[in-house]
């Protein structure tokens, strides 16, 4: 994998990876042995036809793709890339933890938790303990190292994974409303603020969660086709988002040069 995949798939998982331990029962009794899965879903409606889910096990050269039908009211597909073997475990997660902003220290408990338990059998007791302290090691947010400034990769995933570009015409008003806007929980305000800290923007609290948004419209428009054409570098989800604001950016210029 080149490394700008990884830091593009650590910033898609500290948005939308999943990472949990599952169970096998032990030959001929209820003890259980304990494995580790990530996994990435997006819907069709994100990812046109799981176009880019599909390209995972091929663009890594690790774990699998399956799509399924949600259980919701709309019943959207959903396309999933799941990494669950050991060898493919131990190769991926130390080199997406070292770039994650959010989940990073999690994560690395996890991993260092599996190693020790992984040739171990479990009761049901201590499966359901180790569930417990997974749920409060989430809470655990924060880098390994502290960081200072996201790469643009990582900037990219997490955008494309939590982040919305907007993009919308008000014909009565005749005002154009173009911004990126992220929303997540408060726990995890580390990433928030590193956006924030590196591209500024406005941030606010809502009730359970916080809010970065940075306007991309044309009194920004120097900053906006700066940062779009860089996220364009790694864009795999969102690339039309992007470049419908950059094309109406290019417009503009074009209408006001003589």
């Amino acid at each position: 994998m080149q490394e700008s995949l990884v830091k593009y798939l650590a910033g898609l998982c500290d948005s939308d990876g999943c990472l949990s331990f599952s169970f096998a029962p032990a030959w001929k009794s209820e003890d259980r042995y304990c494995f580790l899965r990530m996994t990435i879903v997006q819907t069709e409606f994100a990812d046109k036809g799981g176009a880019f889910m599909r390209s995972l096990p091929e663009l890594t050269g690790l774990g699998s793709f399956i799509s399924y039908e949600s259980k919701n009211e709309n019943h959207s597909i959903r396309n999933e890339w799941r990494v669950g073997s050991v060898s493919d475990v131990e190769k991926l997660l130390p080199r997406l933890i070292k770039h994650m902003v959010i989940k990073a220290r999690h994560w690395q408990w996890m991993l260092e938790t599996y190693r020790n338990l992984r040739s171990k059998t479990l009761t049901p007791d201590d499966c359901a303990e180790l569930k417990a302290r997974s749920k409060e090691s989430r809470l655990n947010t924060g880098p390994i190292k502290p960081r200072n400034y996201p790469s643009w990769a990582w900037t990219c995933g997490f955008l494309e994974g939590d982040g919305g570009f907007r993009n919308r015409y008000y014909k009565k008003t005749g005002r154009q409303e173009i911004n990126v806007r992220v929303e997540i929980g408060k726990s995890d305000k580390c990433a928030i603020d590193l956006l924030y800290k590196s591209f500024g923007g406005l941030v606010y609290e809502k009730e359970r969660t916080i809010v970065w948004r940075r306007s991309l419209g044309a009194k920004n428009a120097s900053f906006a086709k700066h940062f779009l054409s860089k996220l364009l570098r790694f864009s795999h989800i969102k690339r039309h988002q992007m470049e419908k604001i950059l094309a109406y950016h290019r417009q503009r210029l074009n209408e006001s040069t003589p």
